[in-house]
């Protein structure tokens, strides 16, 4: 029950900030505040503070001019403060992200009275990696002509434009110029530059890197974790629920979250979602693989089921280049049935059918996928325990974990996909969506899809979520909002 203590500390609130502003209340927000307010403050929790009813999710349409952030962030914030739970306030464009943090935030701080802490939170991407910057810059190491795991990710032969710049980036860190955030950096930067002193999830090797007292991100993430509000996007959200949730974000049962402009997040959801693999470029890095397990081989010494597994994923991977140029094969005759874009043709299964001798085909291709990866796997477990217990190699190491942890996460990704293409959809749900796009004579891409997120959501979000608020000016379908 919404207790008469918030009742009084959000209308406090609102009446001050429309006092100090000389602001008349407006009857679509005083509603919007009532029900969120009602929503939330109804929530009925056990003796552990764990939400133990399903009425906790709150969905407001409003049109512009509404005032929904000052609705939303007046009734939820005195209610997570209470509940000690964490808002996160979710948008789907910077321009409103922006607009929150270095405008409604402090203004609804310095006019409604309520003493509340916030901050913006960033995907790993956007901070400069400390040991990616020391790779780039030691150009003559062993580790510039490693595996190109991804096309952006190329170590070696960084031209002589981008050694100025991660020299100045240096200096200004040196100086305490900069905070190694991308945002923050005074002048434009190409993401081919950045893409090499910047990590993700898979590479970064969190606590066991030398540089960890030093992060960017992790000094973030821990003042992300001291705030009440945290300002963040879409995408974040759904990729920290992704890795299970309290990855980068609070954990989503400590968490009520504010979703505004939330018809963008469905479509956010199928792109997270979804899977795809170009056989060109996958080949090729494929083909590059033994060696670079060879390489590694020399610099670390015995390490997983290496140097004595060399000759069977070498095998392994001919078995898998083999199986993906009969899948080439079989797809190739589709460029004539496909609709003209620019350069590149799309062919569209109907339906997202496959066709029986494709769907036996991506089976052989997962198959393959697995074995390698399970090759790959003990390699990854070895150099991070080696990392782990402080191994004499621990500098030559370090840069080999993210290489091979990432090929790993390429052969899972890449499983994904082949075993979208392999199995029938279920007849009592939504299908998948399956294309290929034929790019130019170059190569061809191989993508899925669903077309439906609603029980992905339930079970990573909705389910899981201590309470919610979904807003944007359009929602319902059709008068809807089912």
């Amino acid at each position: 029950m919404l207790s008469d203590e918030r009742k009084q500390e959000i209308q406090s609130a609102y009446s001050a900030l429309l006092d100090s502003k000389g602001y008349r209340a407006r009857f679509c927000q005083r509603k919007m505040i009532a029900d969120i307010a009602n929503t939330l403050g109804n929530i009925e929790v056990d003796a552990e503070g764990e939400r133990t009813s399903d009425a906790h999710i709150c969905v407001v349409e409003a049109g512009t001019g509404t005032g929904k952030t000052v609705a939303y962030a007046l009734s939820a914030l005195p209610i997570a403060k209470a509940l000690d739970k964490r808002l996160v306030i979710s948008t789907a464009t910077v321009a409103l992200q922006e607009q929150i943090v270095l405008k409604d935030l402090p203004d609804i701080a310095h006019h409604a009275g309520l003493d509340f802490s916030f901050a913006l939170a960033k995907g790993r991407r956007r901070y400069l990696c400390l040991a990616r910057l020391d790779q780039a810059l030691q150009s003559g190491t062993a580790m510039n002509h490693s595996l190109a795991l991804y096309e952006d990710e190329l170590y070696g032969d960084t031209d002589e434009s981008h050694m100025r710049l991660y020299e100045a980036m240096l200096n200004r860190l040196g100086r305490g110029e900069w905070d190694g955030e991308r945002d923050s950096w005074p002048d434009a930067m190409e993401d081919r530059a950045w893409s090499k002193v910047s990590t993700d999830h898979v590479q970064c090797t969190g606590r066991k890197c030398s540089h960890f007292q030093n992060c960017y991100f992790y000094k973030a993430r821990e003042r992300i974790g001291k705030v009440d509000c945290v300002v963040t996007n879409h995408d974040l959200v759904l990729a920290d629920l992704m890795m299970g949730g309290g990855a980068v974000l609070p954990r989503p049962e400590d968490t009520i979250y504010v979703f505004d402009e939330g018809h963008h997040l469905v479509d956010k959801a199928i792109s997270h979602f979804s899977s795809f693999i170009q056989l060109g470029s996958t080949q090729a890095w494929l083909e590059q693989l033994p060696s670079t397990c060879s390489q590694l081989v020399a610099e670390v010494g015995n390490v997983g089921n290496l140097p004595a597994g060399q000759a069977a994923l070498e095998d392994d991977v001919v078995s898998l280049v083999a199986e993906l140029q009969q899948a080439r094969l079989l797809v190739e005759p589709l460029r004539e049935e496909g609709d003209v874009s620019g350069m590149d043709v799309r062919y569209r299964f109907p339906l997202g059918r496959v066709d029986e001798h494709l769907r036996s085909a991506a089976a052989r291709v997962l198959d393959r996928y697995r074995v390698l990866a399970q090759r790959i796997e003990p390699i990854v477990e070895a150099l991070e325990e080696r990392l782990e217990e402080g191994d004499q190699d621990a500098e030559v190491v370090e840069q080999w974990v993210p290489v091979m942890a990432s090929a790993q996460a390429r052969l899972e990704a890449g499983a994904s996909l082949w075993a979208d293409f392999s199995q029938e959809d279920d007849e009592d749900s939504a299908p998948l969506a399956r294309w290929i796009t034929f790019q130019g004579e170059a190569d061809i891409s191989i993508s899925a899809s669903p077309i439906e997120v609603d029980d992905t959501l339930q079970e990573l979000l909705w389910s899981r979520c201590f309470g919610s608020v979904v807003t944007s000016a359009t929602l319902a379908v059709a008068g809807n909002f089912e």
